[in-house]
């Protein structure tokens, strides 16, 4: 079976860590736009470093919201209307739980 080979740093062959970089590379691309020496478009410019990436979930579009949300709507209706699982009265379909005997 073979190795899966890990992506290698742009300037030392390390293994990445962000950006292309790996974590000291990476961290002395950050120093250099903090100081102000170079900004991230010079460093992007000249291939030092790669886009940044954006972590985590997509966003949804407008019209997914808009579905959603005439969803969630006539869920509303449908349990104001009474015709829902959940009854008013604070039943909610559980039967009580039998006496044990003494």
């Amino acid at each position: 079976m073979a190795k899966k080979r890990l992506p290698k740093c742009l300037r030392c062959k390390r293994v990445q860590f962000a950006r292309g970089l790996c974590r000291s590379c990476y961290e002395a691309a950050r120093h250099l736009m903090r100081s102000g020496q170079k900004t991230e478009a010079q460093l992007l410019e000249k291939g030092l470093i790669l886009p940044a990436k954006r972590m985590g979930r997509p966003k949804s579009t407008t019209g997914e919201n808009e579905e959603r949300l005439a969803q969630l709507e006539k869920e509303v209706e449908t349990l104001k209307a009474g015709r829902n699982v959940l009854h008013t009265d604070g039943y909610h379909g559980c039967q009580p739980m039998p006496e044990h005997p003494a």
